[in-house]
């Protein structure tokens, strides 16, 4: 069995800095399982679980075996050895026995901590019926946030955080090259600007703007389309003003 490991980027989908780890006879099907904290992944391999620690130097040299099959078989004779993996809303990994029915699966009880400390728990669970070859479907929806106004996994564009200042104006809308900012009261702040296209993607970014009386931003480079926006203080990162421009030929 072979597994592969790569960075994934959200936002444009591409893979990158790929890893091949290939295991030993028995070459079986496993599972994988990334830790909640997203720190560790988990390997199942028929009579082993490894683990993974993915903010190492090398991390297919961080590789710990956190689990061996202890033997244990079920009540109609069936070896529980280890499959398929699945991170569950309580955080804790689950996995199922491979190759036959069993009402039996296994918990990794805390699979943010190192080593023998994630404290797998063989054959945890019983459950009332027979389950045979997989693992309930639970979609992980806690991609929490990332420096841009979107969760571009599922596509769908989160609007950025409401202004608390509604002193700001902001024109022409829509623009050809330049873009203006200015206030109606002096604010002596300085403030960062950054614009974002359809997708959540980061496609302009100006720091240290002063709107005294007002700042010009060119559009230079960037396509026409509708561009999200937000501006922050540059003291302490709190959102002043959010909107949509459009940038025209």
């Amino acid at each position: 069995m072979a597994s592969y490991l790569y960075r994934f980027d959200r936002c444009t989908g591409q893979l990158a800095y790929p890893l091949r780890k290939n295991y030993a006879i028995p070459d079986y099907r496993g599972g994988v399982a990334f830790s909640p904290n997203s720190r560790y992944l988990y390997v199942a391999n028929y009579t082993k679980i490894y683990q993974y620690d993915l903010e190492a130097s090398d991390i297919l040299a961080s590789e710990q075996v956190v689990a061996e099959y202890d033997g244990f078989l079920d009540g109609n004779g069936i070896p529980t050895r280890f499959s398929g993996l699945l991170l569950a809303p309580d955080n804790k990994i689950y996995g199922n026995i491979p190759g036959f029915n069993s009402r039996y699966l296994h918990v990794i009880d805390q699979p943010d901590q190192p080593g023998a400390a994630c404290n797998v728990i063989q054959h945890a669970i019983y459950l009332p019926t027979d389950n045979f070859g997989t693992l309930p479907n639970v979609p992980f929806y806690r991609l929490y946030a990332a420096g841009i106004p979107c969760d571009s996994m599922v596509g769908a564009f989160t609007p950025p955080p409401p202004p608390v200042n509604t002193g700001i104006r902001v024109w022409p809308v829509p623009a050809a090259d330049m873009l203006y900012f200015s206030a109606d009261n002096d604010m002596p702040e300085t403030f960062d600007l950054q614009l974002f296209d359809a997708f959540g993607r980061p496609a302009l970014r100006r720091e240290e703007l002063y709107l005294r009386p007002s700042v010009t931003v060119r559009l230079d480079g960037l396509t026409p389309g509708a561009y999200f926006y937000t501006l922050t203080e540059r003291s302490d990162g709190k959102v002043i003003k959010s909107g949509r421009v459009v940038k025209t030929e």
